[in-house]
């Protein structure tokens, strides 16, 4: 509970959302919020909403599933812990970050990465400032892939020595009628990062396993409505490439009615520093 709302990060969600709820689930000036359950967007697809009472496609309604206050100081200063994030350039809204409606597309907030978190390495960053391990990496020896998700479902940033890595990643952005591109910033050899319905769901790109354990089932949707798939991401740095410590940079750009909106940046390092010919990785392990 004491990390619930303190900052952006994957690991600060509440711990209780399943994979589906984790990937839609955003923090706002209010606390912790996911699309309401028992409406379409709750499971992932594309929501209904109402205007003057009205149901109308493309908006959300949201629920607050863990509220703290944003100002717990008693001193009636803001904790550095519990300070809104900017980025609004609202006039009416300006410093207080995300909040108000999750419906709308005005104001445009600005969409962040949850994960990988800017600053974040294998042995630096993460909520306890001890990094984000090489712990819960699952090697498989058979097709020379390693993947895996911490207690928190984020993304191992260090492992084996020459063997192709996925990277989980998510973006969050209060505004979910907003359309969000995610990419590479800079030129990285031996990377690709994958979004989206059709290169997520290709076996030859993001192996099935590997997308089940980062984000929940692998349907593409609910019968009803096409699942969100523009907010989440798998960064796959090829065999050749996995070597040393790499800094790497992503970022996301939000769309406001077909425009250019906000924009967000994460910069973390990758670090392969394991020998996959250790005993205890000699097949697929999970530890």
């Amino acid at each position: 509970m004491a990390t619930w709302n303190n900052n952006d990060r994957e690991e600060s969600k509440p711990t209780w959302l399943n994979k589906i709820q984790r990937r839609l689930c955003i923090r706002t000036v209010r606390g912790w919020e996911i699309p309401l359950m028992g409406s379409l967007f709750g499971n992932g697809a594309t929501g209904y909403a109402a205007t003057n009472g009205i149901p109308t496609q493309g908006a959300v309604f949201t629920e607050v599933i863990v509220t703290l206050p944003n100002d717990p100081s008693t001193a009636g200063v803001a904790a550095a812990a519990y300070t809104a994030r900017s980025g609004n350039t609202g006039s009416s809204y300006g410093g207080w970050g995300q909040g108000v409606t999750s419906g709308e597309d005005l104001p445009n907030y600005a969409p962040y990465f949850s994960c990988p978190f800017s600053g974040d390495s294998a042995t630096a960053g993460g909520p306890a400032s001890a990094g984000v391990t090489h712990a819960n990496l699952t090697y498989n020896s058979t097709s020379g892939i390693q993947y895996g998700v911490n207690k928190y479902g984020v993304s191992s940033l260090g492992g084996l020595t020459g063997v192709t890595a996925y990277i989980k990643v998510v973006v969050n952005d209060a505004n979910f009628t907003n359309t969000q591109t995610i990419g590479l910033s800079g030129t990285y050899n031996g990377f690709n990062l994958y979004t989206g319905p059709v290169d997520l769901n290709d076996a030859t790109k993001v192996p099935a396993a590997v997308f089940n354990t980062f984000f929940g089932a692998t349907s593409t949707d609910d019968k009803v409505s096409a699942y969100r798939y523009d907010n989440i991401g798998v960064l796959v740095v090829g065999g050749q490439t996995a070597s040393g410590n790499m800094t790497v940079s992503l970022k996301a750009q939000d769309f406001l009615s077909g425009a250019s909106g906000a924009s967000a940046f994460t910069t973390f390092t990758l670090q392969f520093d394991r020998n996959r010919t250790n005993t205890v990785w000699a097949s697929t392990t999970t530890c």
